[in-house]
């Protein structure tokens, strides 16, 4: 029977995690899940044009791998992977879940969820999956499972469907008199 893993245990981590996460640390970021009800398929069961549902702010833990900076051809693409981490109570008190293909806004840039990792485990065990068997009777409140982390990578604003990021249209009107051909 292990000696610090109990339910009061589990308790005060859960605490002090959400206290230093949110009081402390504080950084927040915009989660965008897909609206899959929302979008079109084709035949293949794939969408040309993603649909999202309204934002969920969320605290979290940045870890960021710097910028990589390649020349194609129409200009220089930026490439980016960052880590997010998420306290799971927070995901289940907001009724979210994380899956691949959402969309994470933090410090104006958009990055797509690739992998998610939910197996980080409080004295390396899972309450709600391994209950253990104790002088006979079952116990499963010992261990926890206290966040999930959401591997992705920086993705263009061109290729959501979050924001307008360009327009032909001006709708000041100017008092110059510009030639239409510059």
């Amino acid at each position: 029977m292990p000696l610090f893993a109990s339910g009061r245990d589990r308790l005060l981590v859960r605490h002090f995690s959400r206290e230093i996460l949110h009081r402390f640390i504080s950084i927040e970021c915009a989660l965008y899940k897909l609206a899959l009800p929302e979008m079109e398929i084709n035949l293949y069961n794939e969408s040309q044009k993603k649909v999202y549902y309204n934002p969920v702010r969320l605290f979290c833990l940045v870890n960021k791998d710097a910028a990589t900076f390649n020349d194609v051809d129409t200009g220089i693409d930026t490439t980016q992977t960052v880590q997010f981490k998420f306290l799971r109570d927070d995901l289940k008190d907001n009724d979210v879940f994380l899956q691949e293909g959402d969309i994470i806004k933090y410090d104006e840039k958009y990055y797509e969820v690739d992998n998610i990792n939910e197996q980080q485990y409080w004295m390396g065990r899972n309450n709600e999956t391994l209950p253990m068997e104790v002088e006979g009777r079952i116990n499963s409140s010992h261990g926890y499972n206290i966040s999930i982390i959401a591997e992705t990578h920086m993705t263009r604003l061109s290729q959501l469907n979050l924001v307008e990021f360009r327009s032909g249209v001006n709708s000041v009107k100017s008092s110059y008199n510009f030639p239409k051909n510059l």
